[in-house]
């Protein structure tokens, strides 16, 4: 009856262990909800194991961490894919410190959008390479009407003045259903706290 399991920092599951995680995932007998699986090596193969399992109408899964591994885009474009399934029921996801830039933003956008996506929680922290580019496709996401993002955590990426604007923007909107945003450590500087400002004003 197992719910909740955490093999964080065993640094060697590797894409191996995922495949074997992914086919328990989708086993009729599992009831797993939360699934931590930071630093452990999981590769692009490992990342498109889980997005299977996430697809199956027998995973459970609400709850997927994944930080600080090195699936990168690719690994993210496939969980992106897995995120506009019908079946997919994660509701938190958690890519934090996996290198992934502004393409691998743009996969991730695209399911936000998606009407069958049920994300309310999304941690792109520490991939360092998402910038303004990638942040103005996120604030299109945040506005669109079948976003249901609630939390997005964006901490040290590299997120300039115009990144800030869009963001700012995306929250005066009323389709926006953000409570809270994290970005902390990136280099939007007063002007970029200026424009956040003016939205908290809205």
């Amino acid at each position: 009856k197992l719910l909740t399991l955490n093999l964080s920092n065993n640094y060697n599951v590797g894409d191996d262990g995922t495949k074997h995680l992914a086919e328990a995932l989708h086993h009729s007998s599992c009831k797993l909800e939360e699934l931590y699986l930071e630093r452990n090596s999981i590769g692009v193969d490992g990342a498109e194991h889980l997005a299977t399992a996430l697809c199956h109408t027998d995973c459970t899964l609400q709850e997927l961490d994944l930080k600080r591994n090195i699936f990168g885009d690719d690994g993210a474009k496939d969980l992106a894919e897995a995120l506009c399934h019908s079946n997919c029921k994660l509701l938190t996801l958690n890519l934090e410190g996996n290198s992934i830039g502004d393409d691998g933003v743009k996969d991730l956008v695209e399911a936000l959008c998606h009407s069958n996506c049920k994300l309310l929680t999304l941690n792109l922290s520490n991939n360092y390479n998402v910038g303004d580019d990638g942040t103005k496709h996120l604030a299109e996401a945040l506005h669109h009407s079948s976003c249901k993002l609630e939390e997005l955590y964006l901490e040290r990426n590299s997120i300039g003045v115009d990144g800030a604007e869009h963001l700012a923007t995306a929250l005066c909107h009323t389709d926006c259903t953000l409570q809270e945003l994290d970005l902390k450590r990136n280099i939007f500087g007063d002007d970029g706290a200026k424009d956040l400002a003016e939205a908290l004003c809205h």
